[in-house]
């Protein structure tokens, strides 16, 4: 089985309310690597990323930058099984995330 890496989702606008990224597809098992999170704004941003949770209850992973044009790279492996649902909330202003990884194509539990 080959393995490709790709774009999973993004750029994705997050802001103080939570959001949906990505959702593992049925029959597959998805490898997210690494987050890339861009700041626009002028002030600081953390990000929250959830498992299967909606508030910041199951946090799997978060980023923080500075403001004003700040990009930050987050190398994470987090592996999500068919119907794993990433979310994202921002701590304050709007921050855009894309995430990277790939999709194991019938690889499922």
């Amino acid at each position: 089985m080959a393995v490709r890496s790709k774009r999973l989702w993004g750029p994705t606008s997050v802001g103080t309310t939570a959001v949906v990224l990505y959702t593992c597809p049925a029959g597959e098992t998805a490898l997210v690597k690494g987050v890339h999170a861009f700041n626009p704004g002028a002030l600081g941003v953390t990000v929250t990323y959830t498992l299967n949770g909606t508030g910041n209850s199951n946090t799997i992973l978060t980023t923080s930058s500075s403001s004003g044009n700040i990009n930050t790279d987050r190398e994470q492996w987090i592996v999500l099984h068919p119907g794993d649902v990433l979310r994202a909330v921002g701590s304050a202003g709007t921050t855009y995330v894309t995430g990277f990884g790939a999709e194991l194509e019938g690889v499922a539990d």
